[in-house]
């Protein structure tokens, strides 16, 4: 790695760093599409797995202020 690209990404631990007006699953889905690697489509599709794979799939029309700060 020599510097900043788009198929890089930072999480950080701080709870409140989901833009409020997202869904869940439109934060989720931010970082697929800001890296222009896949279709919205494919990023919802993705978005969606990794949401089953933690267990908050249930939450994903959710807002960040909804969840606890575990879930966040």
């Amino acid at each position: 790695m020599r510097g900043p690209g788009p198929d890089r990404i930072v999480v950080f631990q701080e709870f409140d760093q989901l833009p409020p007006w997202k869904t869940v699953l439109a934060n989720v889905m931010f970082p697929l599409l800001a890296a222009r690697r896949c279709s919205k489509a494919e990023a919802r599709e993705r978005a969606l797995d990794a949401l089953e794979k933690v267990h908050l799939a249930e939450f994903a029309g959710a807002y960040p202020h909804t969840l606890s700060g575990g879930m966040k």
